[in-house]
C-alpha cells in the first residue's frame, strides 16, 4: 500500500498590527503644547500671557474663558458695532456677546 500522505497544514492567520499611538500636538515656537483655551476680553481675540494659562486667571483679569477656535469665527467682536438682531433671535455676535441699542445704532454686548 501507498503511504499516506502527511496533513497540510492549515493557512496561518495574518499577524495583528500593534496599535498606533494617539499623535500629540506639535509643540509651539516656545514649546508649548497648543491650549484648546484661551482668555478674552472681546470673545473672539485670544489675550496672551499669565490671563490665558487658566479659567481662574482669566475671571481675574476680567476676561471671559473661551475655546481658541472661536478665534476663527466670522462674528462681530464685544463692544463692536453694526451688529444685527435676525428673526430667529440670533445675532452675529462672538461668544456670548449679546447685540443691543437702539434703532439706529447696536452694539455687542455682555
Amino acid at each position: 500500500p501507498a503511504p499516506t500522505p502527511s496533513p497540510t497544514p492549515g493557512p496561518t492567520p495574518a499577524p495583528t498590527p500593534s496599535p498606533t499611538p494617539a499623535p500629540t500636538p506639535s509643540p509651539t515656537a516656545g514649546g508649548e503644547t497648543p491650549a484648546e483655551n484661551c482668555c478674552s476680553s472681546d470673545f473672539k481675540t485670544c489675550t496672551a500671557g499669565w490671563c490665558s494659562l487658566a479659567a481662574s486667571n482669566c475671571g481675574n483679569c476680567g476676561g471671559l474663558w473661551m475655546d481658541v477656535t472661536q478665534e476663527d469665527e466670522a462674528c462681530i467682536p464685544r463692544y463692536g458695532g453694526g451688529c444685527t438682531i435676525f428673526a430667529d433671535k440670533t445675532d452675529d455676535c462672538c461668544g456670548e456677546a449679546q447685540c443691543k441699542g437702539g434703532r439706529w445704532y447696536k452694539q455687542c454686548k455682555y
